[in-house]
């Protein structure tokens, strides 16, 4: 019988918190369009397949970099508030044998419906604008995948690094791995023959 309550309790505590602070949530949302009105305004409506040059993939692969950084770096900072808040009063409560796995579980579950909302939204203002040659549904399983898996970092940062410097560490770090190591640049091709593999085979 506790179980079943601690499943309903929990998650019905963190939907009241959220929706206490659902101005803040507002705000993330509104930024979230901000950027990718700005990103859909910087690219603008791709060309068709038939008048794509040998020359465009490149700049294609640049304006998608700019597009998943922008959006990936606002998925984490929405993401650190889950756990960064409220921190005193979760160590008092696992200290008392309450469950950290159920904690984890219960605001992962309420973050997952806020995380499809605002990828939807994220993901439907850039499609308009920039018309990718790809359906919608394609296109928002890309940038969901990538909400998950920023989301999940900017949980990992929040119980690591203190308050005080955790938004500015997060965007920065979520900046240099993704103009680093995204594969556009250097291209894979390119890491994969001259500095993974500088003779040329493995």
């Amino acid at each position: 019988l506790f179980f079943p309550l601690l499943s309903l309790l929990l998650p019905t505590r963190y939907v009241i918190k959220r929706y206490r602070s659902r101005t803040n949530w507002y705000m993330d949302l509104f930024i979230l369009v901000l950027g990718a009105a700005i990103m859909g305004a910087i690219i603008g409506p791709l060309k068709n397949a038939e008048q794509i040059g040998p020359h465009d993939g490149g700049k294609m692969a640049l304006n998608n970099l700019m597009v998943v950084l922008v959006f990936g770096t606002l998925s984490t900072i929405g993401s650190l508030s889950t756990f960064s808040h409220n921190k005193l009063i979760f160590w008092r409560e696992s200290s008392q044998n309450a469950s950290v796995f159920a904690v984890w579980l219960s605001r992962n579950a309420v973050d997952l419906l806020f995380v499809c909302f605002q990828t939807l939204v994220f993901a439907g203002v850039v499609y308009d604008m920039t018309t990718p040659l790809m359906s919608m549904s394609n296109f928002w399983l890309i940038y969901f995948a990538i909400a998950i898996a920023n989301s999940g970092l900017g949980y990992f940062l929040s119980t690591l690094i203190p308050r005080r410097n955790l938004t500015l560490y997060a965007a920065l770090l979520v900046m240099l791995i993704g103009a680093f190591f995204s594969g556009t640049m250097p291209f894979l091709r390119i890491l994969k023959k001259d500095v993974l593999s500088p003779k040329g085979s493995f």
